[in-house]
Parts: structure tokens; C-alpha cells; sequence
């Protein structure tokens, strides 16, 4: 049916291989600029709540 050579199934799989190590960069990018923001929410609460008991 397709005449695939096999260099052709290399570049695939080079492209497939690629493609999901940039999808999973790209997942621990977000999974980190979450647990970030949320060390950040949790050190200004830390502050507010340090301030209302210097008061």
C-alpha cells in the first residue's frame, strides 16, 4: 500500500519523540509557576497574619 522507507519512520519517530518531551516541559512549566503562586499566597498571608499580631 505505502512504500515507507526507513528513514521516513525515523523522522516520524524523531518528531513523535520531540513533540511529547515539549509537551511535558511545557506541563512541569505550568506545575511549577503553580506552586510558586501558591508560596507566594502563603508567605502574604504569613506576613498579614504576622502583622496583626504586632498590633
Amino acid at each position: 500500500m505505502f512504500n515507507v522507507s526507513k528513514v521516513n519512520i525515523l523522522l516520524i519517530s524523531m518528531l513523535l519523540f520531540a513533540c511529547y518531551f515539549a509537551c511535558k516541559y511545557r506541563q512541569d512549566e505550568k506545575l511549577a509557576v503553580m506552586r510558586a503562586n501558591k508560596a507566594e499566597e502563603k508567605y502574604e498571608k504569613y506576613l498579614q497574619d504576622n502583622n496583626e499580631v504586632k498590633k
